[in-house]
């Protein structure tokens, strides 16, 4: 299980994220950027993020990592619902254009963040050896053990070892590219 950011974290950021989405949409429309300009047009859809986090936190399939796939996709599907439905109940429009941007734009805010953070682990636990601890990747892209290797048994119980110790022994080995 991957959870490299908590709850309220990935809460923060996606307000964060929302916020940002409020300030660019009244950008775009020459609208004033003043706090409360800010808040009237982000607060529908903070609530639907929030709604969002909530329902993460009470479905137990979406409990357990908020940097997941299917929390965040819960998160966009709760923040432009529940964000719209609130848009136009407090007597705000929205467009069909509108609802496509912004069905685009809080994607890529609300799931773009989450994409970034679990690459960025893939790629610092890469260097990894999978199965004798911390490896580190040499120039020309091989994986290199900082431990020694295991020693070489038949037992069924050391199978990995001898697997792993056969790759690491055949990635050494390789000759560097020219």
């Amino acid at each position: 299980m991957f959870c490299a950011v908590n709850a309220l974290s990935a809460l923060v950021v996606d307000v964060v994220a929302v916020t940002v989405f409020a300030i660019l949409g009244r950008s775009s429309h020459e609208e004033a950027n003043t706090l409360l300009g800010v808040l009237s047009t982000a607060w529908p859809f903070l609530v639907g993020a929030v709604v969002g986090h909530l329902l993460c936190r009470v479905v137990p399939d979406l409990r357990s990592d908020p940097t997941g796939w299917r929390p965040g996709l819960a998160v966009w599907a709760s923040t432009l619902l529940v964000g719209m439905i609130l848009r136009l109940s407090s007597g705000d429009t929205a467009a069909w254009s509108f609802v496509l941007v912004a069905s685009i734009v809080l994607a890529v805010f609300l799931l773009g963040w989450r994409t970034v953070v679990r690459l960025v682990h893939r790629a610092r636990t890469r260097t990894k050896c999978s199965c004798n601890g911390p490896a580190r990747l040499t120039a020309n892209g091989v994986i290199r053990s900082l431990k020694p290797f295991p020693s070489r048994t038949t037992t069924s119980n050391n199978l990995k070892s001898t697997s792993c110790t056969r790759r690491r022994k055949a990635s050494i080995n390789r000759s560097p590219l020219p």
